[in-house]
Order: structure tokens, then sequence, then C-alpha cells
């Protein structure tokens, strides 16, 4: 990704999500999630939770299923 490479070559991410229009918050997650990725390998992880998505199958990291019925969170008492 242009924004992960412009990183790795020094810009500061400030400056780059400044530039860019996003938070610093979504940098991180972008970068956690494809960090030595190739352009590739990304294009096809965006297509699978597209089909994931539209199949329903989509769960965020650390979202909880109450009784395996998926979008409602388990109440914790």
């Amino acid at each position: 990704m242009f924004v992960l490479r412009q990183h790795e070559s020094g810009t500061p991410v400030a400056e780059i999500v400044r530039k860019l229009g996003f938070t610093t918050q979504t940098f991180d997650r972008w970068k956690k999630k494809f960090a030595g990725l190739e352009v590739a390998e990304v294009w096809r992880i965006e297509e699978e939770d597209r089909k994931l998505k539209q199949a329903g199958g989509r769960t965020e990291p650390g979202q909880e299923h109450a009784a395996g019925r998926p979008g409602k969170r388990a109440v914790r008492g």
C-alpha cells in the first residue's frame, strides 16, 4: 500500500495522515493488517472480506456472538 510504503521510506505518520485526510488509528489498523504484504495479497484479502461480508459471515476481531447468531453480542453480567 502506498501509505505504508511512504512510512517505510521515512515520512512521519502525522504528515501522511494529515495529507491524506484520515486518522492515526486508521493508519495503525492498516499497518497491523497489511504490513509486509504485497499489493496482490492485499487485493486478495480485500476480495475475501467482500465475499464474506456479502455472505453475512464477516466478524470483526474481538466480536462475540450470542448463541452463534451473527450480529448479536453476548451480554456479560
